[in-house]
């Protein structure tokens, strides 16, 4: 219930407080970063109070009545300039004032000064106040990818590595002609600074290519486009689609180049061959004989925990698939005392378990970043048993073989060009129905399956190592 009357009474609060505020109006066709409330904002009351060097951003309109929000001349300028910081502006030109009842009314342009000028103006404030924020904000200006050149004006939210220079990039000029799996980097435009000798049609479009490769896009949609004394001036939407698909658009041109160092560093995530090495954590899934004494029982679970290795080698004819051969051996012992007299004379059982399997693989490996693929391999191949067990020196060994299945899932972080860090998780399906009994005098072949039984080579391994990369593909 307190819940619900405070929520009433916060609702309330904030439409008395709206209320009681004068009325905004706004119309921002460009910003910049915004100003901290202390940056001082010259007011210009008339056109020639303006100074040259500056940029229009957009229009303000404030409106107060008597008796709802009524507010002074003072009031409602400290609110076209707390609008205007928000904007990135830092002048503003008073073009409208009327008093209705004691309540002002004003109407003003949000302009964006050169700071040198208005340094000028403001040196005492600038000195204490903006200089600090200035090299913040141009610091601000260089993440969010601001344009180097006077001629563009750019609004960029997402960026990528930049592409070189000779990468084709897609001029659609509809919605109708974009690929369907386009991603939205940021907005672009030619201001009317171009230069008369390069303001055709061909150059401004150019123009607006090269800053779409800047931040690493690869599609233009010309969303506006206006002659002005005979300059073309363009707007338009930087977006970015699947490498795959502007390699299917242009594949001359991605086979010639392939684009900048950044993009070179993408590269080396595809390799033509590649060689791991691991290890890690194994468990054997196949269930122990029922009916066991425990002494029996907690032997044999002992060897369903050990150790794994795994080795591959694997090449790629394409990009994201690749055949291979790997190896795989899982390790675990156990053991027991065993009383050999009545005289506390005895013995250790030791009992050396080992599974192997190696096999053909088909693998896959997707891109999931700047530095990671998310790999998989699949393998049939030959799998065997191996279990040692020695007593009062003397040693007994079952053996045996069949066919076996593996299956993985993997990422791979890579370290640099040629050197790769993977982690893995895999499972190592098999069985011996027939297992060979050797030592002791004894060598002769037994069928488990006579027994309605067999012996369970199933596991699952966690595993990590390092991976070895030669060539690009």
């Amino acid at each position: 219930m307190k819940k619900s009357i405070l929520l009433v009474a916060g609702f309330c609060l904030s439409a008395l407080l709206q209320a009681a505020s004068p009325n905004v109006g706004r119309v921002i066709k460009k910003s910049y970063p915004a100003y901290g409330k202390d940056m001082p904002v010259l007011v210009c009351w008339s056109e020639t109070d303006v100074p040259a060097a500056s940029e229009e951003l957009g229009t303000l309109q404030v409106t107060s009545q008597e008796g709802v929000n009524c507010a002074d001349s003072a009031t409602v300028v400290r609110l076209l300039q707390r609008e205007a910081r928000m904007a990135g502006g830092n002048t503003l030109q008073i073009t409208a004032h009327r008093v209705n009842g004691g309540c002002h009314q004003m109407m003003a342009t949000v302009l964006r000064t050169d700071e040198d000028v208005l340094f000028n103006e403001y040196p005492d404030i600038y000195t204490a106040v903006l200089s600090p924020f200035k090299s913040a904000r141009q610091n601000l200006a260089v993440e969010k990818g601001a344009s180097s050149t006077r001629n563009v004006s750019r609004v960029i939210k997402k960026a990528y590595p930049a592409y070189a220079g000779d990468m084709p990039v897609l001029v659609c000029w509809s919605e109708g002609e974009l690929p369907p799996d386009v991603e939205t980097l940021g907005t672009i435009q030619t201001n009317n600074t171009l230069d008369a000798n390069h303001c055709d049609s061909v150059s401004v479009a150019e123009l607006l290519k090269q800053e779409t490769r800047r931040v690493g896009g690869n599609v233009l949609l010309v969303t506006g486009c206006r002659v002005s004394r005979g300059c073309y001036q363009m707007m338009g939407t930087i977006m970015r689609t699947s490498e795959n698909r502007m390699r299917a658009l242009f594949p001359e041109a991605y086979a010639q180049t392939f684009a900048s160092p950044e993009r070179q560093e993408r590269q080396s995530l595809f390799s033509k061959v590649r060689f791991e090495v691991g290890a890690g954590y194994a468990y054997r899934t196949a269930s122990t004989m029922p009916g066991l004494p425990a002494v029996t029982d907690n032997l044999v679970s002992k060897l369903k925990n050990g150790a794994s290795i795994q080795a591959a080698l694997d090449i790629f004819p394409s990009r994201y698939m690749g055949v291979g051969l790997m190896y795989y051996t899982y390790r675990s012992k156990s053991d027991l005392w065993i009383a050999t007299d009545n005289y506390g004379n005895g013995d250790d059982l030791e009992i050396h378990d080992a599974v192997n399997f190696i096999a053909p693989t088909y693998v896959t490996r997707t891109p999931i970043g700047e530095r990671c693929t998310f790999d998989t391999r699949l393998g049939i191949g030959y799998i065997n048993y191996r279990d040692k067990m020695t007593l009062l020196d003397q040693e007994m060994v079952v053996k045996g073989g069949s066919i076996g299945f593996h299956a993985m899932l993997g990422v791979e972080y890579k370290l640099g060009k040629a050197l790769g860090l993977f982690f893995n998780v895999s499972t190592t399906q098999g069985w011996v129905g027939k297992a060979r009994v050797v030592g002791d005098g004894v060598d002769e072949t037994v069928d488990l399956r006579d027994q309605d039984t067999v012996e369970g080579l199933s596991q699952i391994s966690v595993g990590a190592g390092l991976r070895f990369h030669i060539g690009q593909r």
